[in-house]
């Protein structure tokens, strides 16, 4: 996806003075109970690592916030659920605690009994186990996108903090139903400079294609085995939106067709005999051969696959080429 330029000024300072030096801070021990034991396995600072798709699924809020937001903009709620997936989450002991407040916001910041619950680093989210614990369903919500929307912001935007937390508000009002339509999100997030195309209404006849063409390997996978022509899964005339998605999307559907040959892959190395003989033997192709998807990963193909593959009036197809 996107690249990332997220990061916190005290993590680059710790960085900057370990590796400036060599190797440093190694193998230190405490005392337990009377026994030495390895900082590593007693701090709480250590991660447990989870994906965002265990995060969405522990945490039911978000699926339900958007379920709601992708009733106004589709494709803002397929982006934010990518995104979310797309970190790495660290579930961890106390944080360090860095400012609360916006030096550049006109507006009085809340300061006293704030405490650090979680904070993003490029690609990664650290959030406090404990804190994250003692959160409504709702907030841990939040915090979540809080954290996600981080990606949008351009870290020398002026009032970004504020911008941000406006941000988490939008999504707070589309939670408890008190925004209600496209127009009125739309103005939220572009008021709060949120840095992706608010192009959802040149993309709605598209729409079937792209959650095609964008959507987890996963449900691409569901729907191409339940498809008799695959191919009719992405409209002939998609590359039309193309000047309308997010830049990260754009060469995913400039290259549409490769979204199934990825999948055709998953099918030819996972080696389910019933899945393979259904896309060799009852889908129908006209511009993607199968078997030649099959044969760009032949050595890493079962026995079995491999003879399915030979016997197909597909691999017939290339052979008389």
């Amino acid at each position: 996806m996107k690249s990332h330029f997220l990061g916190l000024a005290l993590l680059s300072l710790i960085s900057s003075q370990v590796y400036a030096h060599g190797v440093r801070g190694g193998g230190h021990v405490v005392e337990v109970n009377g026994k030495l034991e390895l900082v590593d396995l007693v701090t709480s600072a250590t991660c447990h690592w989870i994906s965002g798709q265990e995060l969405i699924q522990q945490s039911s809020g978000v699926s339900s916030i958007l379920t709601k937001i992708e009733k106004l903009d589709w494709y803002l709620a397929l982006e934010l659920k990518r995104e979310i997936e797309y970190i790495s989450w660290c579930m961890t002991g106390s944080l360090y605690s860095v400012p609360a407040n916006d030096n550049d916001s006109f507006v009085q910041q809340l300061t006293r009994g704030v405490q650090q619950a979680a904070f993003r680093y490029n690609e990664s989210a650290y959030i406090d186990q404990d804190k994250f614990n003692r959160l409504s369903p709702s907030s841990q919500a939040y915090l979540i996108f809080h954290e996600a929307l981080h990606s949008y912001l351009p870290m020398g935007l002026e009032m970004r903090i504020f911008k941000l937390q406006s941000l988490v508000s939008t999504i707070r009002r589309i939670d408890l139903g008190q925004i209600t339509n496209r127009r009125s999100l739309h103005l939220n997030l572009s008021q709060n400079q949120m840095d992706f195309p608010l192009t959802v209404d040149k993309l709605d006849s598209h729409r079937k294609s792209l959650s095609f063409i964008l959507g987890p390997i996963q449900d691409r996978l569901a729907l191409v085995l339940k498809t008799k022509s695959p191919e009719s899964l992405i409209q002939p005339n998609v590359r039309k939106a193309i000047p309308y998605l997010a830049k990260w999307d754009q060469l995913s559907v400039q290259n549409s067709e490769s979204s199934i040959s990825e999948v055709l892959l998953e099918i030819f190395k996972e080696g389910n005999l019933h899945e393979v003989q259904f896309v060799l033997n009852e889908q129908t192709y006209e511009r993607i051969n199968p078997a030649s998807v099959a044969l760009s990963v032949y050595e890493e193909l079962s026995p079995e696959v491999q003879e399915l593959v030979k016997n197909s009036r597909y691999f017939a197809k290339i052979v008389q080429n």
